[in-house]
């Protein structure tokens, strides 16, 4: 077997391979604590059971509650080693999604839609959002974060909204090219 990556000490989170103790369990991986420390690797350990799934008349070594099992100088080993220990896989954290800065021009252009814009245009982009946020109880359909109110919406998504309000009158009026 080789050696652990790491040093460890009492009160570490290990990993526990049920063996022998687990009759149909055997195999399975359970959290451990580290209550001892011995010579070689070895660990004395209190496994953290699964409660009545690792319990029951054929499953030996358990406390009366069920809940923990107690195992002196278990070797280091591995995920496919039955009565050994080993570290846990360190997950990486899931990276945040990249921030979108949009080009400076679009912003502008944006703005400039919607400064042209008349009440009743404004309206009617107003009444398509709160239609979507009808339908969306209110919250991103994307990430499912509470939707602002309209005029607290960043000027892209208040011109999108004004370019569907105008999309009827625009693609519908106009005959269609070929």
């Amino acid at each position: 077997m080789s050696k652990p990556e790491q040093v460890p000490s009492v009160g570490s989170v290990v990993h526990y391979v049920l063996g022998d103790e687990a009759c149909l369990r055997r195999g399975l991986v359970r959290p451990a604590i580290v209550v001892a420390t011995r010579p070689q690797d070895m660990l004395n350990l209190s496994v953290l059971c699964d409660g009545p799934n690792d319990t029951g008349p054929a499953a030996l070594g358990h406390h009366a509650d069920g809940g923990t099992l107690w195992r002196g100088t278990v070797p280091f080993g591995g995920p496919d080693q039955p009565s050994t220990w080993f570290w846990p896989t360190h997950v990486p954290a899931k990276p945040a999604a990249p921030s979108y800065s949009p080009p400076p021009e679009l912003v502008e252009k944006a703005e400039r839609e919607l400064a042209s814009a008349t009440e009743d245009e404004l309206a009617q982009a107003r009444r398509c959002y709160s239609a979507y946020c009808g339908v969306t109880a209110g919250r991103s359909a994307v990430t499912g974060a509470e939707l602002p109110a309209f005029d607290a919406c960043p000027v892209l998504v208040r011109a999108g909204w004004l370019a569907a309000a105008h999309a009827p009158r625009t693609y519908l009026m106009e005959p269609l090219s070929s």
